[in-house]
């Protein structure tokens, strides 16, 4: 290779050399960072990730990551998927719990990447991420809500257009159906058929579909014929990009 054509390679290598390097700089800035050797022990970190654990730096160097996790983690599905991307050398990313300083729980949502030495061995595993606790706390509590309501309510769902979706047991035990008879088939087998062919029933759908929930006492029939009155309302849900996507009906038997 000419001198001139070995000087033009060392200059792009430069150039690339300082991209990359920006982009890592970057990075470290605004996001916490960690970084783990050939046997996970944590051998760098940012100081985003030092003061969102609370922990000091002398405090994590050299300490193997399964020190600050809790011990069920081993358990975990993300855990063996960690094993496994990094054993193939594939990046990976999930929501981790990790021990603060204080032994209080912290959820960090953290991308792996794994290294290799340039003899193909595993280098080191970077990994970069943010805090997540918040989010995953909000989320377990409104599961946990979510379930509540669900064990001591009876609940249907509906598509827009009023075919059923599917009920939880309170629902079809009230009406006296089971879930294979209600599912596919529309909300009108629960209304009488004066009500179901009445100006009212058409508008009802068209609030629904409006995005506007409906509260009241209603009157219902029975798998078995009978009348029934349940005190419910029904609610559009929207999904994550705000377009309605069903309704769910929460009642009780009055």
């Amino acid at each position: 290779m000419s001198n001139r054509k070995l000087k033009k390679t060392l200059q792009e290598q430069s150039a690339e050399l300082h991209l990359l390097r920006q982009q890592v700089e970057q990075m470290d800035r605004g996001m916490l960072s960690i970084r783990l050797d050939a046997q996970f022990r944590i051998c760098a970190f940012n100081r985003i990730f030092l003061e969102t654990l609370g922990y000091s730096s002398d405090h994590l160097h050299g300490r193997p990551l399964s020190e600050i996790v809790p011990p069920y983690v081993k358990n975990l599905p993300c855990f063996h998927a960690f094993n496994q991307a990094v054993a193939r050398f594939e990046p990976v990313n999930d929501e981790y719990p990790y021990l603060r300083a204080d032994g209080t729980l912290a959820w960090l949502k953290i991308y792996w990447l794994p290294v290799r030495n340039q003899d193909g061995s595993l280098a080191h595993v970077q990994g970069y991420g943010s805090e997540i606790t918040r989010t995953v706390e909000e989320a377990k509590e409104n599961q946990a809500l979510i379930e509540a309501l669900v064990r001591s309510t009876a609940v249907i769902e509906f598509k827009l257009d009023g075919t059923v979706i599917t009920a939880n047991k309170q629902f079809l035990d009230a009406m006296g159906y089971s879930l294979g008879q209600i599912v596919g088939k529309h909300h009108r087998m629960f209304c009488s058929a004066r009500e179901a062919a009445s100006d009212e029933y058409v508008n009802f759908w068209k609030t629904l579909n409006r995005g506007e929930y409906v509260a009241n006492r209603f009157k219902r029939i029975d798998g078995r014929g009978n009348d029934i009155w349940l005190e419910a309302t029904y609610n559009p849900v929207h999904d994550t990009e705000g377009k309605l996507a069903k309704v769910v009906k929460f009642a009780s038997v009055v």
